[in-house]
C-alpha cells in the first residue's frame, strides 16, 4: 500500500500533470520522500523513498529540457500539532540544529523549489530534516568509470560498489582499508578526483 500510494501515485500524478507543463513550457514537480532512505530498520519505509528518488531522477532527465524541473525533498522527524515532548527531545540530540524542523520550515523548501528561484536544481533530493551531526555526504555527480580507475583501485585495495566500468552512475561509494585511507584522496589523471572522503567502519 505504501509503495502504491508514494511511489506509483506520485508517478501517476507526474503523468497526468506533465502534458500540461509541456504544453505551457514551464513547470516544477517537488515529490516528498523522507530521511529514512538512508536508514536500515525499516525495509519499507527506506523502498518507498529510494524510489520516491528513482522517480524524481528518471522524470527531471526526461522533463528537463521541456522546462520542468523535477525534485524531492527528505523530510526527518517534523514538528506538528501532536508531537509529543519526548520527541521534540530526541530531536534536539539527533540534529544539527539542536531541534525538530517545523512542517512549516518543510513548506518553504518546497516553496522555493517550486518557484523559478530553483532553475538550477533538478533530479536532486534534498535533506530537509535539520541536519545530522558528525555526518558528511558526498555526491559529485556522474563519475566515468575507466579500467585505469579499477587498476588504481586493485593497486591501493580499495573495492569499488555500485558501479560499471565506463558507464555514468550518480553515485560512486568506495571502501578503502585503514592502512591506505590517503590514497583514496589522490586525483587520477585524467579522471574526475576523488576527495572528500571519510573514513567509515
Amino acid at each position: 500500500e505504501d509503495i502504491n500510494i508514494k511511489v506509483i501515485g506520485y508517478l501517476r500524478t507526474a503523468r497526468a500533470l506533465a502534458p500540461h507543463m509541456v504544453a505551457n513550457g514551464w513547470g516544477r514537480i517537488v515529490n516528498v520522500g523522507g530521511l529514512s532512505i538512508y536508514l536500515t530498520g525499516r525495509p519499507v519505509a527506506t523502498l518507498r523513498n529510494v524510489g520516491v528518488a528513482a522517480i524524481t531522477k528518471n522524470l527531471a532527465d526526461e522533463l528537463g529540457p521541456q522546462g520542468i524541473n523535477v525534485t524531492a525533498v527528505h523530510p526527518g522527524m517534523t514538528q506538528t500539532d501532536v508531537t509529543d515532548a519526548a520527541t521534540e527531545a530526541l530531536a534536539a540530540t539527533t540534529t544539527s540544529l539542536g531541534r525538530m524542523v517545523t512542517a512549516e520550515e518543510v513548506a518553504n523548501v518546497v516553496t522555493f523549489l517550486a518557484s523559478p528561484l530553483s532553475a538550477a536544481i533538478n533530479g536532486d533530493a534534498i535533506p530537509v530534516g535539520g541536519g545530522k551531526p558528525g555526518t558528511i555526504r558526498v555526491d559529485n555527480g556522474p563519475e566515468y568509470i575507466s579500467e585505469k580507475l579499477m587498476k588504481w583501485a586493485e593497486k591501493y585495495g580499495v573495492t569499488i560498489l555500485h558501479i560499471q566500468p565506463g558507464q555514468p552512475q550518480q553515485n560512486a561509494y568506495i571502501r578503502c582499508p585503514a592502512d591506505t585511507f590517503h590514497g583514496c584522496r589522490q586525483t587520477i589523471t585524467g579522471q574526475r578526483g576523488i576527495g572528500g572522503i571519510t573514513p567509515a567502519q
